[in-house]
């Protein structure tokens, strides 16, 4: 299952993200290259040299919206500050539209039709599998393999929100996301013995996981 993890709009996020949802699709900026339906890739690196000489990731950007993602991969479409608007399956090509709220109003003209799941939404990131909770750019996207499927991460998500320790150790691809095992003594321990403690590493390596596993085991012995 490939993954596709889109950011909304970073000005008004909410705005972007419901319309995202009300509309049924995924859109991006750029308005002003046009619909790039039949652009090859010199005309829209000179669309974007032209309207935006600063923002040059935008060719790259376009041409992934609109030849990698594919009819059946799965968005997840993220909130600034941490949040997941919601989770869907592309259903239909690029197009271009600005006559919408989304192209018109807020300049997001570039489209995929998505069906999205009415579960789960306005999660925290950090219920994400590891992998998936680190978001650079505007879109990027992630290929789990055909064994692993949309249930597989629902689930995953459902029990991360629910706090159980079944979701943090559970697998993708037959691989653990994460393990505690002596790492979880040996931060209780040290708990025990002054009770502050920094988790360090970059983002998506498992920490605020971490937490939780030792915050419930912790309120457990505290009860």
């Amino acid at each position: 299952m490939r993954i596709h993890r889109i950011k909304t709009g970073a000005k008004e996020p909410d705005k972007y993200a419901e319309a995202f949802l009300k509309y049924g699709v995924i859109a991006i900026g750029w308005s002003k290259v046009g619909d790039i339906s039949k652009m090859d890739k010199k005309e829209i690196e000179e669309k974007i040299s032209q309207y935006y000489p600063k923002r040059k990731s935008g060719k790259s950007v376009l041409l992934r919206f609109r030849d990698k993602i594919q009819v059946g991969d799965y968005v997840i479409a993220y909130k600034p500050r941490n949040t997941i608007a919601g989770i869907g399956k592309i259903v239909g090509n690029y197009y271009y539209d600005d006559t919408d709220e989304l192209g018109s109003e807020l300049g997001f003209p570039h489209k995929r039709k998505v069906e999205w799941l009415p579960q789960p939404r306005g999660f925290p990131r950090n219920a994400l599998p590891e992998g998936l909770g680190s978001f650079r750019g505007t879109l990027c996207s992630k290929d789990y393999g055909k064994d692993y499927g949309i249930d597989n991460l629902i689930e995953y998500i459902n029990k991360a929100l629910k706090g159980g320790n079944d979701a943090i150790n559970n697998t993708n691809e037959g691989k653990p996301i994460v393990k505690t095992g002596n790492k979880l003594q040996s931060i209780l321990t040290a708990l025990n013995t002054k009770p502050f403690l920094i988790l360090a590493g970059v983002s998506g390596t498992g920490k605020t996981q971490i937490a939780r596993i030792v915050a419930g085991v912790m309120a457990k012995e505290e009860s």
